[in-house]
């Protein structure tokens, strides 16, 4: 099954690895070891401050929540990264931060399941209908 890269809409190329590069010292370096293949759905960091909001690269409105009126932090130093298993649709979570260094894998979002960021709260949240209501799972963002 072929990705469609880093939104649901129309087919693009797969894309299975992410490289970090350093302006710095000109050196690049890819997040994940190249021996296993991957798809890669979700890539996001914070750019910026911006008018009491963080801006986001590759961030949406779906996505990115609570979002107004912050004060008092600097954009943080992680990347948000989604590897979607092509079996079951689910999509797990990993965080690093901006130099691709200290990768921990943070949470699974099933198929019927839909995650999003609270900014001013600085949490990632897993949302999942449920019989009875809504499942939410919380993690620190």
């Amino acid at each position: 099954m072929e990705s469609r890269g880093f939104n649901l809409k129309g087919p693009y190329p797969q894309i299975v690895n992410v490289n970090v590069f350093d302006p710095k010292t000109g050196q690049g370096k890819f997040i994940f070891p190249a021996d296993s293949p991957r798809d890669i759905a979700v890539f996001l960091f914070e750019t910026e401050m911006q008018n009491g909001s963080v801006q986001f690269y590759n961030g949406s409105r779906e996505i990115i929540k609570n979002n107004e009126n912050i004060a008092g932090r600097a954009v943080k130093n992680k990347i948000l990264i989604g590897i979607r298993n092509r079996d079951s649709g689910a999509v797990v979570l990993f965080t690093a931060d901006k130099a691709g260094k200290n990768i921990t894998e943070l949470a699974l979002v099933p198929k019927d399941a839909r995650f999003h960021i609270d900014v001013k709260n600085s949490r990632l949240r897993v949302v999942k209908d449920s019989v009875g209501g809504v499942e939410i799972q919380s993690y620190e963002w």
